[in-house]
């Protein structure tokens, strides 16, 4: 296994490479994947001001292998700002090599920069490497069904 060069957030360089890496984690979780302009809608997200959509990649020589987004939400029963890690995920060859936590502690600190207490997500129920994870992590989880309902 390569060493790993950084951790850092997107650039605009990187969305090609990141919407391949979105087309091999919805293949992982066994959903649906179209390309079809996700990395001009991906540009105006991370890049507005504010950013709608903050992210992160792993880089080793060059190569992207891995990344993290997150959004900025708001929880109305605490009345209070959360971080939602929308994705994580690593390419097969880095996985178990403590890149995932290294993500983790990156997004932790990214909370506390924006006077963000509380960070959540969700993951499939089959996710069994993912679920091991976040549970050796600490997290805690609250079982739930997420819905989706065309506009």
């Amino acid at each position: 296994m390569s060493k790993i060069t950084c951790i850092r957030m997107v650039r605009p360089h990187d969305l090609r490479g990141l919407t391949q890496l979105c087309a091999a984690h919805a293949e992982y979780e066994a959903a649906a994947y179209v390309n079809d302009g996700q990395e001009e809608r991906l540009r105006e997200a991370f890049f507005a001001e504010p950013p709608r959509l903050y992210g992160w990649v792993a880089e080793v020589s060059g190569e992207l292998v891995g990344f993290m987004t997150a959004t900025i939400d708001y929880a109305t029963w605490d009345a209070r700002a959360f971080l939602h890690m929308d994705c994580l995920y690593l390419v097969p060859r880095q996985r178990r090599a403590g890149l995932g936590m290294q993500f983790v502690h990156q997004l932790q600190a990214f909370a506390r920069s924006k006077g963000i207490a509380l960070i959540q997500w969700q993951t499939p129920p089959d996710n069994a490497i993912g679920i091991n994870f976040y549970t050796k992590l600490g997290a805690s989880f609250k079982s739930k069904r997420r819905y989706f309902l065309k506009a």
